[in-house]
């Protein structure tokens, strides 16, 4: 431990520089990865896909109405209800066996060809009542050597559902399953890392927060990483290749995006406190209430099929959309005097609002098309979850830089405020706190009292400069000597206390000796020798001398220097240096 004056306050702070630096190289990496996505895409992908939605027949039946042709649709404004039905009909073209790839919502299916049923799904959940799900199909048409016509029927399982007829696509058989996961490969790529990512952020805050509720956030990052990326996922359809069962697919897509809203008003509620106003922050607590709310009452209405995700989503929309009203509104998304952490926070919120807008604005897209749209294939959520996932992660790490530093500047002022600014070793105000811990214990311990002899001497025929020098040679003496075994004690001027713990008693002489040595050596280099006049006293040897009332407010450690004081002036007085009587 060096000399107090030699030690310069150096709090950390934020390299806003390095942090642009970082966030460029971050960009950089996506971008780059988004070409490697490109250059799988090409390799991957169907060489030519065969779309003819537009030549074949389209009739809808609805409330007891047949509407045939997308023109008198589009005139009637048709809203199906449970029940209505699609019908959509053509000639496949004859030779070589093709696929036809399509996506649907919640409907039941059926396909004829030549009136003969080839495929159906969702039969036995539409007449159950239980949710109908979500998903890409594959229909494999028999090979026929003329035009086959096929049928395809499509029922609506839900009530009040927008019109939207699939997008067909004809593929080869040995492209079909290749096409579907190059062209959804960074979505895939970006899903699995968001739900790696967040299991172990999940385990790793979770663990952590046991040190520290800093850590928390980290947690809360964790979950709405893994909601969030299971939700992507689903979302894109990418799930089908772990599961074909649409239904768990479709529900899971619904949960995970739902339950995204708890963890991240949780992490708004633990980075706001204190930071806002108290009834802004019980803002936050109520809109966090209503989302642990809404989960659960959908959620519970979805699974019970009384009313399925499908219909209920407006409620969650329309709850979403006030609380981000609310959140702009009370400073807790951003505010002037937000530090580094919380602007990076907001910045990751903006952008991830800014996607969810484009995906919005590709969804109305696609709603108003009624074969699809070629936009349904390339979304850029999955992307903007991604980023924002990543910057909540840099606005954390920022953080925990700041609570380092602060720590470090804590603990070098309190070392300050503990500690001999001449010599390093600690001062009579920590003195009283090594008391009060020693008598809080009922161990054995050791107190010497030390006096270095021949201060004035020095300072009156040297000056106080070599005076100095004599304190800070004893001083790096006594410490090398009992280092591991004692605490030592600058009390001012020329006297030193040394604390020893019984664990340590029976290496004391040999550490007596070694400051023997090193005092002779150290004095070598100055104007007198270096000596010293010390007693020693154990708390043993005053055990239950002193009661409570006899103590008059001392510490029993107090009366043990004090009987090792008064042997450091008994070994004074023995001395026939004559740097004891100078």
């Amino acid at each position: 431990m060096g000399a107090l004056r030699e030690v310069t306050l150096m709090p950390m702070t934020i390299n806003t520089k390095k942090l642009f630096i970082a966030g460029a190289v971050a960009i950089f990496v996506v971008v780059l990865f988004q070409f490697f996505f490109e250059i799988v895409v090409k390799q991957g992908a169907a060489s030519e896909t065969y779309s003819p939605q537009h030549d074949w027949a389209v009739s809808y039946k609805s409330g007891g109405f047949t509407y045939n042709g997308l023109s008198a649709v589009q005139k009637n404004n048709v809203v199906l209800q449970r029940g209505d039905s699609i019908f959509v009909q053509n000639e496949l073209p004859p030779g070589h066996p093709l696929v036809v790839r399509f996506l649907t919502y919640h409907k039941l299916i059926e396909i004829y060809q030549d009136d003969i049923m080839l495929y159906s799904y969702g039969k036995s959940d539409f007449e159950k009542g239980t949710l109908v799900g979500n998903g890409y199909h594959y229909f494999y048409p028999m090979v026929c050597d003329t035009n086959c016509a096929v049928r395809f029927v499509f029922v609506e399982s839900e009530n009040d559902m927008p019109l939207y007829a699939p997008k067909f696509e004809l593929l080869t058989p040995w492209e079909a399953n290749s096409d579907f996961n190059a062209t959804r490969f960074s979505s895939l790529v970006f899903g699995l890392f968001l739900v790696v990512f967040g299991a172990l952020s999940v385990i790793a805050g979770a663990c952590a927060s046991i040190y520290g509720v800093s850590y928390f956030r980290l947690l809360m990052i964790g979950l709405l990483s893994f909601s969030l990326g299971l939700w992507t996922l689903c979302y894109t359809k990418l799930a089908q290749i772990f599961s074909m069962n649409l239904a768990f697919n479709t529900s899971l897509e619904y949960v995970s995006l739902l339950f995204s809203a708890i963890p991240f008003s949780f992490l708004l509620v633990r980075m706001r406190k204190g930071k806002i106003l108290r009834w802004k922050w019980y803002v936050l607590i109520g809109i966090n209430a209503i989302g642990i709310l809404v989960f659960v009452a959908l959620s519970t209405l979805h699974f019970m099929d009384i009313v399925h995700f499908s219909r209920t989503l407006w409620i969650f929309h329309i709850y979403i959309g006030l609380a981000v009203i609310a959140l702009i509104a009370c400073g807790a998304i951003y505010n002037r005097r937000m530090d580094m952490s919380g602007k990076i926070f907001a910045v990751a919120c903006f952008v991830f609002v800014g996607f969810a807008m484009l995906e919005l604005v590709r969804y109305k897209i696609n709603q108003t098309e009624m074969f699809g749209h070629n936009l349904s294939d390339n979304s850029l959520l999955p992307m903007g979850t991604f980023i924002f996932v990543l910057l909540l992660m840099v606005s954390f790490v920022v953080h925990l830089s700041r609570l380092q530093s602060h720590k470090a500047e804590r603990d070098l002022l309190a070392n300050i405020a503990y500690l001999d600014s001449l010599t390093g070793l600690f001062n009579r105000a920590k003195c009283k706190q090594i008391f009060e811990v020693l008598d809080r214990g009922n161990s054995d311990y050791a107190i010497m009292s030390i006096d270095l002899n021949g201060l004035k001497y020095v300072n009156d025929n040297y000056g106080h400069g070599m005076g100095d020098a004599l304190i800070k040679a004893f001083a790096q003496a006594l410490k090398e000597a009992f280092e591991g075994i004692g605490t030592a004690i600058r009390l001012g001027g020329d006297e030193f206390i040394m604390v020893v713990r019984s664990e340590h008693h029976a290496e004391m002489d040999q550490a007596l000796a070694k400051m023997a040595k090193l005092q002779k050596k150290r004095g070598a280099e100055l104007p007198v020798p270096l000596e010293v006049a010390y007693g020693i006293a154990f708390r043993h040897e005053l055990a239950d001398k002193y009661s409570a009332e006899q103590r008059k407010g001392r510490f029993e450690s107090e009366y043990v220097y004090d009987l090792a004081d008064e042997r450091m002036y008994a070994m004074k007085s023995e001395m026939k240096s004559n740097l004891v009587r100078k």
